[in-house]
């Protein structure tokens, strides 16, 4: 079953540089998407090296001319960092070739260890490709497969559990944890406390969402802040995590200045909080919470795979005045814009969300209000607001950067 990426759509390859690389973890579908994308438009012959099978990797490590072939042709290059050896090689044919005026094909490289990629890529192919961010399926991509928002909770956006519903979600996620967050994440970046790192990972999950306190973590994992700060940072660099930082200005001094720090993926995060079924989760009270979790990964699929101008920003300050997300985004007509939005579960419980009076003072040029919930339809709401259900919000988005 495929599931229509949304980056398929909105992504402009008259615009790209030759080289495009996908970062994201194993299975969310970057070597299927890499494969569509790398014959689209070119019937000609094409090349593909899955550098998971061994003897790929071995040739690849060994001879990268021979592994590439005789010339350049639309490419896909799977796991990069498993055969740093061909990003070298690449860049000696893309030189060659721009010296010679000739014709670059696409070459599509995907790598779901950031920080193995970046150390070989980022020198290596400078002014020769682009970086771009996969993550699992949205709640759009999901909608448009007729898969309702609610299943996120449990599955994720991994696009197999999705296409086969039998699959035993539990299973799936807590192997996707030892085999991706703990050994090519984790182990790779030379972590050799796991114990401690499982018992953060644990903690971590169950603060998405919040003011991060990497010291009342740390105190509770047995390691020094500053070690859970290093390890933040580590799965934000692979995309398990993100940072929210507060919006700053000069002239509001009440403003909080902790980030929040949420999961990518909200299955990954109800996994790891210990949810094993999605009836008992959605009258708990932790639902709150993990549905902001999901609207913020909303927003940042719709940033990576619609290649939207989007910056995520908090706004909490001292005297209690909170609202969820800030988004700044930027439009095709009419310059930047700052975007309120409310994560509410219920449509009820959007009827009372209201602007913070320091913000309206504050940020300009301020659009409308919106209050995400998990279900419903797209509705005006008094004052001036709208409720958006979570599947629609990316379209929302696109629909306010694309007006005139």
């Amino acid at each position: 079953m495929w599931f229509q990426r949304d980056f398929e759509r909105f992504f402009e390859p008259h615009r790209a540089l030759p080289v495009r690389i996908l970062i994201g973890p194993r299975q969310c579908g970057k070597t299927s998407l890499g494969q569509r994308l790398s014959r689209s438009g070119h019937p000609g012959p094409l090349l593909d090296l899955f550098l998971d099978d061994t003897q790929t990797r071995a040739l690849a490590d060994r001879e990268p001319a021979l592994a590439l072939g005789p010339e350049l042709r639309p490419t896909l290059i799977d796991e990069i960092q498993e055969a740093p050896g061909l990003l070298a090689e690449l860049k000696l044919r893309i030189d060659r070739a721009r010296r010679a005026g000739s014709t670059i094909p696409p070459i599509w490289v995907t790598g779901s260890n950031a920080t193995q990629l970046d150390r070989a890529a980022k020198e290596t192919l400078s002014g020769r490709a682009n970086y771009f961010r996969l993550h699992t399926l949205s709640a759009a991509e999901l909608q448009r497969a007729g898969i309702a928002s609610r299943e996120l909770f449990m599955r994720g956006g991994w696009p197999e559990l999705h296409a086969r519903p039998e699959l035993d979600p539990v299973r799936y996620l807590d192997d996707h944890v030892r085999t991706f967050i703990e050994k090519d994440v984790a182990a790779t970046a030379g972590i050799a406390k796991l114990r401690e790192f499982r018992t953060f990972l644990g903690l971590l999950a169950a603060r998405s969402g919040q003011l991060l306190n990497a010291s009342e973590i740390g105190q509770q994992a047995g390691v020094k802040g500053s070690t859970v700060q290093e390890w933040i940072s580590l799965l934000a660099e692979n995309g398990v995590v993100a940072f929210v930082q507060p919006y700053a200005s000069n002239l509001n001094k009440r403003l909080v200045s902790t980030p929040k720090v949420f999961f990518v993926d909200v299955g990954v995060v109800t996994r790891l909080q210990g949810w094993r079924s999605l009836e008992p989760l959605l009258v708990s009270p932790q639902m709150g919470p993990l549905f902001e979790t999901a609207v913020f990964a909303e927003l940042v699929r719709c940033r990576d795979h619609r290649l939207l101008g989007i910056e995520i920003f908090l706004w909490r300050t001292r005297d209690g005045e909170e609202l969820d997300f800030l988004v700044r985004l930027e439009t095709c007509h009419r310059g930047p814009l700052w975007i309120p939005i409310e994560a509410k579960l219920g449509g009820h419980a959007a009827l009372g969300a209201a602007i913070p009076p320091g913000l309206l003072k504050t940020v300009q040029p301020l659009e409308p209000m919106l209050l995400v919930t998990l279900d419903g339809e797209r509705r005006p709401l008094p004052g001036g607001r709208f409720q958006v259900p979570l599947s629609l919000l990316a379209d929302e988005l696109t629909a306010i950067a694309t007006s005139s």
